[in-house]
């Protein structure tokens, strides 16, 4: 096994056992909680399981998106971080069952998901102003902890994503945490929904519920949109690359059915680059040669494939022909040949 394959493992491994112990420390404060609050985070826990069912899967990352983010930050605000943590766990869990059957990956989405929101938790309540669940009158202040809160939950959140795929295929760790940025803009309305909630509840009362369940459908149909969109343009490329590749191999057929006495050549040459490609990004030291990634060696085997391709423009009786059998001439065209 790889050694960036056996740290990725050792990762998620070591973020499934912390977040464990917060989700237990989260289930031990719950267990000690008013029948109110345990009322509150059952009837949250249901929607969770209804909101889980319409998790959207990041493109081109796979890494998945729960559309039920705005409830739980609602939870941290209404209730207290622990229950905050013990839903984000479960949320985590139930959004990735669509996705995957492996345990284990499951097990580890759900403890990073209580691991970012407990950071956060700690965050929001260390700058919340005291008594602000009584008293709706800091509302400015309550609105920095939360905007700072979500910061925390962010930085927790996609530096483990990012850490994961630079430890499994080598990437530099900014390059790889740089493409979850755009993940900031919905933890920030996930979490100025649930700001926005309860400023309306706190004035409001229930009516808050006209305001935060449009927003949520709304959030959902723009993200599933967006998301669809770049899937058709995922396909469209894989359709494309498809057909690039056949074309490419009904080259090298007619190369070799050219020239008969190298039957196989292009195959074996492009077996051999890819096999070195590979080695070399393995056991290379060299930064910039362990960062390039697949479509880099795509394009080195395609490459390789097609290296002898000109000889499509060589006439047939020349390929037909052995080396010692050539003039002067049809050497000097044979050795022009692009």
């Amino acid at each position: 096994m790889p050694g960036s394959e056996k740290s990725s493992r050792w990762l998620r491994d070591g973020v499934t056992a912390l977040g464990g112990a917060v989700f237990l420390a989260a289930c031990v404060g719950l267990a000690r909680a008013d029948l109110e609050t345990i009322g509150a985070v059952v009837v949250c826990l249901l929607l969770i399981a209804l909101l889980g069912r319409l998790s959207l899967r990041m493109p081109r990352r796979g890494v998945v998106l729960s559309v039920s983010e705005p409830l739980v930050f609602g939870v941290l605000l209404f209730i207290g971080p622990l229950p905050a943590v013990f839903l984000a766990g479960l949320d985590g869990m139930i959004s990735s069952a669509r996705h995957t059957r492996r345990l284990r990956l499951r097990l580890a989405n759900g403890a990073m998901m209580c691991l970012s929101i407990g950071i956060a938790g700690l965050v929001f309540e260390t700058l919340a102003p005291a008594g602000f669940r009584a008293d709706a009158t800091h509302a400015e202040s309550l609105a920095t902890a939360t905007m700072l809160a979500c910061l925390a939950f962010f930085g927790v959140n996609s530096g483990l994503v990012s850490l994961g795929e630079a430890m499994t295929k080598g990437r530099r760790l900014f390059d790889a945490w740089r493409e979850t940025t755009w993940t900031l803009l919905s933890y920030s309305f996930s979490a100025g929904t649930a700001l926005l909630a309860w400023m309306f509840h706190a004035r409001w009362g229930n009516l808050a519920l006209a305001v935060g369940v449009p927003a949520l459908a709304v959030v959902y149909f723009v993200v599933w949109t967006r998301f669809e969109k770049i899937a058709g343009q995922e396909r469209h490329h894989a359709e494309l690359q498809n057909l690039h590749q056949r074309t490419m191999e009904a080259f090298a057929l007619a190369i070799d059915s050219r020239h008969p006495r190298a039957r196989g050549h292009a195959r074996r040459v492009q077996a051999y680059t890819d096999e070195i490609a590979r080695r070399l990004i393995a056991t290379t030291a060299d930064p910039d040669i362990r960062q390039l990634g697949s479509a880099w060696l795509a394009s080195l085997s395609a490459a390789a494939l097609l290296h002898d391709i000109g000889k499509l423009g060589v006439p047939d009786q020349l390929l037909s022909k052995c080396l010692g059998e050539l003039s002067e001439g049809e050497l000097d065209r044979l050795r022009r040949h692009p």
